[in-house]
């Protein structure tokens, strides 16, 4: 299957289609009902050729990027990531909602035949919206908006066709550069290129910093290498200062 839109409401950030609600040609969905009051899902189609989320700062590209997750899976959808602008917001006994989370997909020749292997009846190219609602309530409704009843295993097998969702792990530490060798997993040449300050300490090695002043390296060196130089000496002095104020 291919996920091409997303449906989110109440969570976090996300609230409700505000504008949707608005416009006085809108049409309200009988599942954005709660209690006689419409909260019309946000919906935020998924087009096949977009491959990142761009924005500024605290404007939602992580919610939404952890939806697509939760609404895929159903896992991990929590009280606490219910939106706290939104009126039906609680902290009372028994008031207490979850966010409302759904996905429509496009339903591939192969899910066609393993859905209808299970009795229902599916074909190639319909798409189908797979909701997720507040207390565990599952719905699936057509391209139509009509509801689709299934059993327990039509469900499970409807979800287990679902995209797969891919998290890379962001909080792993690296350090400031890494080499070729590293990368491929080999011993590092000795023919690598030093680090800075071990270029430094070579170019001492051979008397390249035995000169006048620094003004006068800085024009005899490169200028990568005479600011090699020169870091490493007010590494130096950084030490032998550190070493006096100590004694």
């Amino acid at each position: 299957m291919r996920l091409t839109k997303l449906y989110i409401r109440f969570y976090k950030s996300f609230n409700y289609d505000y504008e949707r609600k608005a416009h006085p040609e809108a049409i309200p969905l009988e599942w954005e009902q709660i209690e006689h009051r419409w909260f019309p899902f946000v919906q935020v189609p998924i087009e096949p050729m977009v491959t990142a989320v761009v924005g500024a700062n605290e404007s939602g590209k992580s919610h939404l990027i952890k939806a697509i997750r939760l609404a895929l899976t159903g896992t991990g959808i929590e009280r606490r990531d219910f939106c706290r602008y939104s009126s039906l917001y609680s902290v009372e006994t028994g008031e207490l909602r979850v966010p409302d989370l759904g996905v429509e997909v496009d339903v591939e020749e192969h899910d066609a035949q393993a859905l209808t292997a299970v009795g229902m009846n599916v074909s190639a190219g319909q798409r189908l919206t797979r909701l997720r609602l507040d207390g565990g309530v599952s719905r699936v409704h057509d391209s139509s908006g009509e509801q689709i009843e299934l059993n327990a295993e039509q469900l499970e097998q409807l979800d287990a066709l679902l995209p797969v969702p891919f998290e890379l792990e962001t909080d792993v530490s690296l350090p400031d550069s890494i080499s070729i060798d590293a990368l491929l997993g080999r011993e590092r040449s000795p023919l690598a290129r030093p680090q800075r300050f071990d270029l430094a300490n070579l170019l001492r090695g051979v008397g390249v910093v035995n000169l006048p002043s620094p003004s006068v390296r800085a024009k005899s060196l490169p200028c990568s290498r005479a600011r090699m130089i020169r870091d490493g000496e007010q590494s130096e002095r950084r030490t032998l200062r550190e070493s006096w104020y100590s004694t």
